[in-house]
């Protein structure tokens, strides 16, 4: 997935299927190993700044459906 990101191909894809395992790490270092949390933390900003970068992308899947 991390390839993806670097060669910039299907971006927000990468960023969905990343997103769970970016949350595990960061809730993983809060309550068992603080001293990863810095690291952890930046990640987890990174995160969401692409994905605020790419929100257009995203703007389907939290559209609301009519009948």
């Amino acid at each position: 997935m991390g390839a993806l990101l670097l060669l910039n191909r299907f971006v927000p894809l990468a960023l969905v299927i990343l997103a769970p395992i970016i949350l595990n790490i960061v809730l993983v270092h809060a309550s068992m190993a603080p001293s990863g949390l810095p690291v952890a933390t930046v990640v987890l900003v990174l995160e969401l700044y692409l994905a605020w970068v790419h929100r257009r992308a995203y703007a389907p899947l939290l559209a609301a459906r009519s009948a």
